[in-house]
């Protein structure tokens, strides 16, 4: 056995100082630092600045780290993300006095003073104008006596503040930054009908302890297997033994989700406005047996999705069935909405930085479940297996590594203009071709077309190879893309998937029908060579 060879290289140094908005130096800040790159063996650290506001970490890695900040002398908490320099010089770090806000709560017809009331912290992110903030309803504090204090010490964008009281209508704040100290804003609320409303079961009968959610466009529903994910984010309640419900007075964009054992109902505010009486539909299931070429085996991943559009500025309602299959290539979901559902094998792909892992579809059925039904089914052990292998041009500048990669076979459809000509157009051509594209997959046609797709995703082997299973006979484009983080890419640039596409490949493939012995024989596409791309250095 060859001996092993460890080269060391020198650590790097990470230097810092924490001053307030005036620009005096903090003493006593808890500094902490996680790095958040894979690979790094000790890469946290923690200490505390000095009597002049500093901190030096030199035993650092040399790539970007994150580090928090953290002061019990009445600052707000501060994250940001920092690496060693060319010349060590020192990062400055401004820790501002927490945002404070207080004020009034008061009828505004009478202008009497609420007696109770539920304060709500909200966060803005810098996504458009158009993104509600978050409201942070499980940590909502009580208010009284028509006033309210609160105080927010984490850093985000923006801040607001939401008050809801039983019969009025909720009120919320404009948006306040976290350098804005000790500031003051006043509430007149007006009143307001309660959503009231009742659950019957698919005979009629009143449903009790029926989890009601109230999901709205700035508080998503996460369903998991059929229950309720998020208790305490998103507000909801459950049913009485007349299986009615009550939430305070809302005047947004509302989507009622009901989950029970007796079944589910998923009601928009428009539906509640016509009717208040819910009436659930029976929950489905679904079984089947999973196989993979002639195999049936254990521990690989399903996972159900229901084919349903979403509206542009609707509440977002997310669904999640996952589960593995055991012996036999077994896998069972109750709970089940009942409608147009997508059963999907997923494969691991490759570790991402920051401890992510990337996954992919590898091959999909569409099912029909009606409300109350049972469907046993199986996925996969039909079709060819197709194998290939990416190969790189002697050209390449770089190293081109098969370790974050890619690539979809997906059915080929004819639409209005191919991935060829629409790269090949100018910005406005690109984006008319973009509306008329969108009118097309609109249409029954393109619905139609997109209702018999079929996608099959796999992994890239180091040496470019890759198989995939249960293709069915037909006509595809095959696209696949290289990804490499960028030189020298930020902590949060990696962290967040801001990967280059440093090659690719596309072409079309065709998958001919086969029988007998014939069929058992791969289909090998033989070597696919990538064409090199250009990326901001």
């Amino acid at each position: 056995m060859r001996p092993l060879r460890f080269l060391m290289e020198p650590a790097a140094t990470i230097r810092g100082r924490v001053v307030d908005a005036t620009g005096d130096p903090i003493s006593g800040v808890n500094v902490s630092a996680q790095s958040v790159l894979p690979g790094n063996v000790d890469d946290s650290w923690r200490g505390f600045t000095d009597s002049e506001g500093r901190f030096e970490w030199d035993s650092a890695p040399h790539q970007p780290v994150q580090f928090s900040f953290y002061s019990s002398d009445g600052y707000g908490r501060k994250s940001e993300t920092l690496g060693p320099t060319a010349e060590g010089e020192e990062h400055t770090i401004v820790l501002n006095a927490p945002l404070t806000v207080r004020g009034t709560v008061v009828d505004a017809k009478t202008g009497k003073p609420l007696e109770s009331f539920q304060v709500i912290q909200g966060i803005g992110w810098d996504q458009g104008p158009d993104r509600p903030p978050s409201w942070q309803h499980r940590n909502a504090q009580p208010g009284s006596d028509g006033k309210y204090s609160i105080s927010f010490t984490q850093d985000y964008p923006k801040h607001y503040v939401r008050i809801e009281a039983e019969g009025y209508l909720p009120g919320v704040s404009p948006p306040f930054t976290s350098d804005m100290g000790a500031t003051v804003h006043n509430f007149e609320l007006e009143e307001g009908d309660p959503l009231s409303g009742t659950v019957v079961d698919a005979s009629g009968i009143p449903v009790l302890n029926a989890d009601v959610i109230l999901a709205t466009q700035s508080n998503g529903a996460y369903i998991q297997e059929g229950r309720n994910e998020r208790v305490n984010s998103t507000p909801s309640t459950k049913t009485d033994s007349d299986g009615a419900f009550q939430f305070p007075p809302l005047e947004e964009e509302f989507t009622l989700v009901v989950l029970s054992e007796m079944g589910i109902a998923q009601v928009t505010k428009a539906e509640f406005e016509a009717s208040n009486k819910i009436q659930l539909e029976k929950w489905a299931s679904l079984s089947g047996t999973l196989r993979v070429g002639k195999e049936t085996p254990t521990g690989e991943v399903v996972v159900l999705n229901l084919n349903r559009e979403h509206q542009p500025n609707s509440p977002s309602v997310y669904f999640h069935y996952r589960t593995e299959t055991e012996e036999g290539g077994r896998f069972s979901f109750d709970r089940v909405v009942p409608g147009d559902i997508q059963v999907t094998r997923q494969i691991k792909l490759s570790e991402t930085p920051g401890g992510g892992s990337r996954w992919s579809n590898a091959n999909s059925e569409t099912v029909q479940l009606r409300p109350g039904e049972s469907k046993e089914i199986q996925l996969g052990g039909t079709g060819r297996e197709v194998k290939a292998r990416l190969v790189v041009p002697a050209t390449a500048e770089r190293e081109i590594t098969f370790d974050q990669v890619q690539g979809y076979l997906r059915t080929h459809v004819s639409m209005p203009y191919t991935h060829k000509e629409i790269i090949a157009m100018s910005t406005e051509e690109r984006e008319a071709a973009a509306k008329e594209v969108q009118l097309w997959m609109q249409s029954s046609e393109g619905k139609e077309a997109q209702r018999n797709i079929k996608s099959y995703g796999f992994k890239v082997l180091p040496d470019g190879a890759f198989t995939i299973q249960d293709v069915e006979p037909g006509k595809y484009d095959l696209n696949v893309s290289v990804l490499a983080p960028p030189p020298e890419a930020s902590a949060n640039a990696i962290v967040s998937y801001h990967f280059n596409t440093v090659a690719q490949y596309n072409g079309e493939a065709v998958i001919p029908d086969a029988t007998g012995e014939e069929a058992d024989q791969p289909v090998d596409l033989g070597e696919l060579k990538l064409t090199l791309l250009k990326t901001k250095e």
